[in-house]
């Protein structure tokens, strides 16, 4: 991924033994400089390019964040109250891309209680969490969300089931 200011790549990488993040200069004229020391993973950078927002690994949930500096690695412990579980399938081999990040803050897949799938937000400035708006109905039997991103207007993701396989768009207002 591009800093904001086209001036670093953010990368992970397991030249370490196990997945962190790092950045380099685009230009090349300075090494990698690990960021993350306790695993690093889908990492996005905030909009103001001062925070790196991640996962720990592949199977270990929950998102984190660091100063670009290698700044203290702090969770975000909102979002996993909110219900944010990380995915990834042994079977399949894949991990779910499961939250993404505007300039307002970071939209997620979430799971209720009834183990029901929702859209949420987390602000940047509130730090509170929200029910994404827009009109939307999640699928029913979902196994698996495969991913969100947003344009900024609206969202995207995938659902998987046993039978089905969607594509789904929200408007947001």
């Amino acid at each position: 991924m591009w800093s904001a200011d086209g001036e670093w790549i953010y990368f992970t990488s397991d030249e370490t033994g196990t997945d962190q993040i790092s950045k380099i200069k685009a230009d090349g004229t300075v090494k990698p400089i690990q960021i993350t020391r306790n695993g690093g993973f889908l990492s996005k950078i905030s909009p103001d390019g001062k925070t790196i927002y991640y996962t720990k690994s592949k199977h270990r949930g929950g998102i984190w964040r660091s100063s670009v500096d290698r700044g203290a690695e702090e969770f975000v412990q909102e979002i996993s109250d909110a219900g944010f579980k990380q995915k990834y399938s042994e079977d399949l081999n894949e991990y779910a891309n499961q939250w993404t990040m505007t300039n307002n803050g970071i939209y997620f897949l979430a799971q209720n209680s009834e183990r029901n799938f929702l859209i949420k937000f987390y602000d940047f400035v509130s730090e509170q969490i929200a029910d994404a708006p827009g009109d939307y109905k999640m699928p029913k039997n979902i196994d698996l969300l495969c991913g969100i991103e947003t344009n900024g207007n609206d969202i995207f993701f995938c659902a998987r089931g046993p039978r089905i396989s969607n594509i789904m768009l929200v408007k947001l207002p």
